[in-house]
């Protein structure tokens, strides 16, 4: 499993790490989630705090860096990474985790310790920049047939290029003001 990053702040708490995972991962720090048989989204955090703060994470300081509140919508992330959560979001493999029913144009979205992660997924978590949720997760998909990919293109008036070799390796996004 691919833990690919925790951002806040438009910086990198941590980049890339590939990390195995135990399904029982959150329960072993007093948490608990709703995967019974498997690894929880929530189960990747835990392992992203013990990467990020070593020793200093333990069964009886976990709390200083996650916690949680419930309300009849559910189990939402309080605080991560020491900080306050209200804006915290995750993905896996680049998309918000929910349910497959369709109900009035929407799906319902699992919170972290609803959402059951496989082998090779990649789990980002980051911060959204703006406390009203305006930002948004986007994807862009370029054709990488070609040796190099570069694409220049518009978004809200700022110009993006990306380039990508074939295959894979660096990119670069450069977002110009």
């Amino acid at each position: 499993m691919l833990f690919r990053s925790a951002q806040a702040n438009n910086k990198f708490i941590v980049a890339s790490k590939t990390v195995e995972v135990n399904g029982y991962l959150a329960e072993r720090y007093g948490y608990t989630d709703a995967v019974k048989d498997g690894v929880s989204a929530l189960d990747v955090l835990v392992a992203a705090h013990e990467y990020v703060y070593g020793d200093k994470f333990t069964t009886s300081t976990a709390k200083d860096y996650i916690d949680f509140s419930t309300s009849q919508y559910g189990t939402f992330v309080s605080k991560a990474f020491g900080k306050d959560a209200s804006t915290f979001m995750y993905s896996i493999n680049g998309k918000y985790p929910h349910n497959d029913e369709l109900v009035n144009g929407y799906y319902t979205g699992y919170t972290v310790d609803q959402a059951k992660t496989a082998d090779n997924d990649v789990v980002d978590f980051y911060f959204l920049q703006d406390a009203g949720y305006s930002d948004d997760l986007s994807t862009i998909k370029l054709d990488t047939d070609s040796t190099t990919t570069d694409k220049t293109f518009t978004i809200n008036d700022r110009k993006i290029r990306i380039v990508m070799p074939k295959g894979g390796g660096h990119s670069q996004i450069v977002i110009y003001n």
